[in-house]
């Protein structure tokens, strides 16, 4: 996206090739001069289910609160929503289809440990246990896969 700058604010224009100013490299603001993180320092990363696993309506999955929200219509204006440009997380990043891409993206930066939620609507869609054990076999795949990185020796 093509960011225009005007005096006060920071905003869009029509093209989906930039990042906005902030984001870019600024050696003043984004260096660590004066030391080094310890030896035994764990760079980490946190995920929400919510914001980044997708397939909202897959393998009995129910609604929660957000899925609901999200696509609330105002019933004044039918194009205004409860988020920005009526964004939900329906796919997001497709993490529930791609785990395995996720963590090896997390192995190649060397992380160690990755703290991920679950979504409870999906694995109590009714609010009790029912239906299938698909998404519980997604989870435990997530946290056998989650221990390669707990395995992971960081020079």
């Amino acid at each position: 996206m093509v960011w225009k700058q005007s005096e006060n604010e920071v905003f869009p224009s029509d093209s989906l090739t930039e990042d906005p100013p902030i984001c870019k490299y600024d050696l003043e603001r984004d260096s660590f001069p004066g030391g080094h993180f310890p030896k035994d320092f764990r760079w980490s990363l946190a995920t929400a289910a919510y914001q980044i696993e997708g397939a909202v309506n897959e393998d009995g999955k129910g609604q929660n609160i957000w899925d609901t929200w999200v696509h609330q219509r105002y019933s004044e204006d039918s194009t205004k929503c409860n988020i920005e440009n009526c964004d939900t997380a329906d796919i997001a990043c497709d993490s529930y289809h791609h785990l395995d891409r996720d963590i090896e993206n997390i192995l190649s930066m060397r992380i160690q440990n990755y703290r991920f939620s679950i979504s409870w609507s999906r694995l109590l869609p009714t609010g009790s246990r029912s239906g299938t054990d698909i998404s519980m076999d997604a989870y435990d795949s997530a946290i056998e896969k989650n221990k390669q990185l707990q395995n992971l020796q960081v020079e």
